[in-house]
């Protein structure tokens, strides 16, 4: 709280999540059904987040929340775990592997990512909107890994998943 001309005044919430541990059993899980499915990898989820590394090449895709309240789901993820899901899923070889291919790739798991959290997040009569997909250089730096987002471990590589907005402050409606 700050005193505001003699009054208390709430600070402004600066988590993502206020309680994303609270969380973390149904994130892990819609990360590892979607996920696995996709890669075909295992995915686990890690307890202690690994430090910034700035030598890792990172892609970001994010995909906002229009309704039923505001908010934005992004996926970050090394080139390595890219590489191996292209592998998998398309059978490609990394050098046939463009920045275009792997965009695709990361924007079409961010849709199934923030569509099967939407679908636990909403009642299942309440209807949901995103908005398409976007990607773009990773700005992980600006995010407090530490406790807004979820670190998650593909062949030996970390991914994060941060998840942003008022539709998420209240627990999951569960279906």
């Amino acid at each position: 709280m700050t005193a505001n001309k003699g009054k208390n005044v709430p600070e402004k919430q600066t988590s993502i999540i206020p309680n994303i541990q609270a969380y973390r059993n149904i994130i892990v899980q819609v990360i590892q059904s979607s996920l696995e499915e996709i890669g075909f990898m295992e995915i686990l989820p890690v307890q202690e987040q690994s430090p910034y590394d700035e030598s890792i090449d990172r892609y970001r895709a994010d995909i906002l929340i229009e309704d039923p309240h505001a908010g934005e789901i992004q996926l970050i993820m090394p080139r390595t775990v890219l590489e191996i899901i292209a592998e998998n899923v398309y059978t490609m070889e990394k050098q046939e592997l463009s920045d275009e291919t792997l965009n695709d790739i990361i924007s079409e798991m961010i849709n199934i990512i923030a569509g099967s959290l939407m679908r636990l997040w909403t009642p299942p009569s309440q209807v949901f909107h995103l908005g398409l997909p976007s990607v773009g250089q990773e700005a992980f730096l600006q995010v407090d890994i530490s406790k807004d987002s979820l670190e998650f471990d593909m062949e030996g590589s970390p991914f994060w998943l941060v998840m942003r907005g008022e539709v998420f402050m209240e627990p999951p409606a569960g279906n």
